[in-house]
């Protein structure tokens, strides 16, 4: 059985709120970063082994981990997210054989946070796509459209603000398709929310194909000085 690298789903930190008085227009703007970004690139992968007692009992799936991808292109602080634990120990012993070419800006070496996923499937033909690591800046510099939420009126009056973090899917067009609260007042939250749907990106692509993308995003409201 041969397994990939599968798609890694990036961590995003955003900053886009707005300090606007609640009588004040409300801007759209595009958000463009002077950076130059080399993605993280998988370099060498070693395949899991199929745990032999695993097999047996039929346990197939997938193994999501999550960590660093370190300036020395190895993968470290591995936790895991999800998946059955009898396939676990392997995809944490095959991943911590892999080496990267690590994420650089400015032509500098940045670890990068990332989150894998192996699948283990008893059916030999199924195979996953490649893993690709993005960091914040990286996401940052795919952003082509983003627009700034409306600071509600009702949260104004209030003197709420604060953060709130969003977990969105990017769609194989750079679209986002869906976004869920994972944190932050609701009055807040809605408005973020529906400023985070209109927002696009470049496609991400693994070996030339389009892929989805999840992160999570952080919409800051900073009260009006």
């Amino acid at each position: 059985m041969k397994l990939r690298p599968t798609l890694a789903a990036v961590s995003l930190l955003l900053v886009s709120g707005t300090t606007a008085l609640a009588n004040a227009p409300q801007q759209k703007r595009v958000i463009e970063v002077p950076m130059k970004v080399k993605y993280a690139t998988l370099l060498r992968n070693v395949d899991p082994i199929y745990p032999p007692e695993a097999k047996a009992k039929g346990i197939q799936g997938t193994v999501w981990l999550k960590g660093m991808i370190g300036v020395d292109g190895r993968a470290h602080e591995l936790k895991v997210v999800s998946g059955p634990r009898a396939l676990v120990g392997a995809a944490e012993a095959a991943v911590r054989q892999w080496t990267f070419a690590p994420a650089t800006f400015d032509g500098k070496p940045r670890a990068v946070p990332w989150q894998f996923h192996l699948k283990f499937r008893l059916d030999e033909t199924t195979e996953a796509p490649r893993n690709i690591a993005l960091s914040r800046e990286a996401m940052t510099h795919r952003l082509v459209r983003q627009v700034a939420p409306e600071y509600p009126a009702e949260a104004q009056r209030k003197g709420i603000h604060g953060d709130v973090v969003l977990r969105a899917l990017v769609g194989k067009d750079g679209r986002v398709r869906s976004v869920e609260r994972i944190s932050g007042n609701p009055i807040l939250a809605k408005a973020a929310i529906a400023a985070v749907r209109q927002w696009v990106y470049e496609p991400t692509l693994i070996h030339g194909e389009p892929v989805d993308v999840h992160l999570t995003v952080t919409v800051s409201f900073a009260a009006a000085k």
